[in-house]
């Protein structure tokens, strides 16, 4: 016995920091998946975050926001980030602030007609990520427009290159990470005249889960942001 006690690991499980399992998908430029771990300006901005309030990240792999939103909603991933508001992920996560949301823009095909107002937008069939929260105010009338529902971005702006939407709706900095992954798709598509907002108020949101964080990690996490 006092053999085996010998051979046991000398740092104790409690100083282990505790690892917050995040759940996102692959957006080159913003995050990318090297092969073995995430990469890039959001994981940077999170990871550093995350380690300032004692805690290690792990990463699921690639997986698409519907499908990130209902394993947070089944308690299975303890982080998300840049989220847009909605009081139906308010329930299941508590979101903090911590960056300021962005116009979304609308993206043609550069030969298409450009779309000019708000009564042509109606006989458009407009890409949209499913699961995602819009900020746009012209967008929270999704009911009365043609929408087609997309696992991604990338698809959406696949499904826009072969002519299967009109327009993809995308904010200006997730159109460029696309976009430099595909650069073929760059020179072919375009900006549309019409403006859904020229600014919009409000915030991205750090997403976690309401089942999975104690109380004292939640601080610990909300005083490392307020410091940030």
């Amino acid at each position: 016995m006092r053999r085996l006690l010998l051979m046991l690991p000398l740092v104790s499980p409690a100083l282990q920091a505790k690892e917050l399992l995040w759940c996102l998908d692959d957006v080159p430029g913003r995050h990318h998946f090297n092969g073995h771990d995430f990469e890039g300006p959001t994981v940077d901005v999170v990871r550093q975050l995350v380690h300032s309030a004692g805690f290690e990240l792990a990463f699921t792999p690639p997986t698409p926001l519907p499908r990130c939103l209902r394993l947070m909603e089944q308690g299975e991933v303890d982080l998300m980030a840049r989220l847009n508001y909605s009081a139906d992920r308010s329930r299941i996560m508590h979101l903090l602030p911590y960056g300021k949301a962005q116009p979304e823009l609308l993206y043609q095909a550069k030969q298409a007609k450009a779309i000019q107002s708000r009564q042509e937008l109606i006989h458009y069939r407009l890409g949209v990520v499913r699961g995602a929260v819009y900020s746009a105010p012209l967008l929270k009338d999704l009911v009365e427009l043609k929408t087609v529902e997309i696992g991604s971005l990338a698809q959406g702006f696949a499904m826009l290159m072969a002519g299967r939407i009109d327009a993809m709706v995308a904010t200006k900095a997730q159109a460029q990470d696309v976009l430099a992954a595909e650069p073929d798709w760059a020179s072919q598509v375009k900006t549309a005249p019409l403006q859904l907002a020229r600014t919009v108020e409000g915030a991205v949101y750090l997403g976690l889960s309401r089942q999975r964080l104690t109380d004292n990690e939640l601080a610990a996490l909300q005083q490392a942001l307020s410091h940030d």
